[in-house]
């Protein structure tokens, strides 16, 4: 599938920022690390793939991006852990900002930064009738009409371009930036109040209630264009203790009137078709789109749309102990995509010369509870290296926890004399 092969490919990059790690910091990092940055240019690559859920397994999550077989006692641990709402959520990031000091004045800092980066986003709200039609197919209701809702899947690509201005004034650091966005694909289904039926002999599926589709056109690159402006701020509150706050990505996309779009109150019909096949195959999921989209006339089925992008929003506290050689940062931040809920993080880091190990607590996001461990490794000469397995228990304890994700980052800064 288009969507396992995108993750499989993005094992990707991204630099240590002197707030804390985190897996979805694009914009470039703080100026307050021991006023390093405030005398030198700085490259910053980043990138990183996070799978979450609050009810689905690591294990099945992994087995899925991987394109492995998925049998049924992985199906069916996740099955007893199916609650009334389930969430589901898949995130990409990958970039590169480039940051340029001027020389600083009393007092005074002025620098600017441009930036690449591209994103991939999947947000899905989903009841148990749901999971079982996809990983079970249709059969098992041969002869019953269940309910399929509330259900949303929505997925966004995007890719942007642009940059900004910097200005430190005392104890306050100040970013605010502007970007150019491609829209790469886009889909958004929403059930309200719907119900399937199937057919005794599991050969006929009918859908009825309320349907909202959207979808943008295809070919699916250089479908919508729009624009995003990110901002942050930092401030020193007292020695070794820092305060950070910051948007990103928050703005429009507009999609081409070669997209599909429609919201009704109707009943649809499927022949033949075993909805297990769709976490199989591109060809049935795109036979259901078109099934939706084909009952509906041309006249209805084509028309632009606009979409709020998935903007992402943080405040942060940060406090240095022990001479500086252990950091603790504390978070809270909102990602605006289905199945996001605001999400807390306790992460404690440790220098020891070259070598800085963290350990990450988090609450939220598309899942609940869950850990992360990260190395960094500073190389001299203005090199700096990191790792970071964030949601790790989901590879170490795949049955039981529920989000796997990696990072890397990488940091160069070139010092002025």
């Amino acid at each position: 599938m288009k969507t396992r092969i995108t993750l499989i490919c993005i094992y990707l990059v991204a630099c240590t920022a002197v707030f804390g790690q985190t897996t979805t910091d694009t914009l470039p990092p703080a100026t307050v690390d021991n006023g390093a940055s405030t005398t030198s240019d700085v490259l910053y690559i980043y990138g990183n793939v996070v799978a979450n859920s609050n009810a689905i397994t690591g294990k099945l999550t992994n087995a899925f991006i991987k394109g492995g077989y998925i049998g049924d006692d992985i199906k069916n641990t996740t099955l007893e852990r199916l609650k009334d709402k389930n969430r589901l959520g898949v995130e990409v990031n990958y970039g590169a900002t480039y940051v340029h000091f001027s020389k600083k004045t009393t007092h005074n800092l002025i620098g600017y930064y441009l930036r690449y980066n591209q994103s991939f986003f999947l947000g899905s709200n989903f009841n148990g009738n749901d999971y079982k039609l996809l990983f079970y197919g249709n059969t098992p209701f041969a002869g019953q009409t269940v309910s399929v809702s509330p259900f949303r899947y929505y997925m966004l690509g995007q890719r942007s371009l642009g940059g900004g201005l910097m200005l430190g004034k005392n104890k306050n650091t100040f970013w605010v930036g502007a970007e150019f966005v491609q829209g790469i694909n886009h889909t958004d289904i929403q059930a309200t109040n719907m119900d399937l039926t199937t057919a005794i002999d599991g050969q006929m599926l009918q859908l009825n209630g309320q349907l909202d589709f959207k979808q943008s056109a295809r070919p699916r690159y250089n479908a919508g264009y729009g624009f995003a402006v990110n901002a942050q701020w930092f401030t020193d509150i007292k020695e070794k203790v820092y305060l950070g706050f910051m948007v990103d990505n928050l703005g429009m996309a507009f999609w081409n009137n070669k997209s599909q779009n429609f919201s009704r109150d109707t009943t649809l019909q499927f022949s033949g078709l075993d909805l297990v096949n769709v976490v199989q195959d591109d060809s049935t999921f795109t036979q259901v789109t078109d099934s939706l989209s084909s009952a509906l006339l041309p006249s209805e089925r084509y028309k632009s749309y606009n979409t709020i992008l998935p903007f992402y929003v943080r405040a942060v506290a940060t406090k240095y102990f022990v001479n500086g050689k252990l950091k603790l940062s504390a978070s809270v931040n909102y990602r605006y995509v289905p199945a996001y809920i605001p999400q807390g993080s306790l992460q404690a880091t440790y220098f020891i010369r070259w070598f800085s190990p963290s350990l990450t607590v988090l609450y939220g996001g598309y899942g609940g509870f869950n850990t992360g461990i990260g190395l960094g490794f500073d190389l001299g000469k203005g090199f700096r290296i990191s790792a970071e397995t964030l949601l790790n228990e989901g590879g170490l304890a795949p049955n039981s926890a529920n989000g796997i994700g990696v990072g890397f980052r990488f940091y160069k800064s070139f010092l002025r004399k």
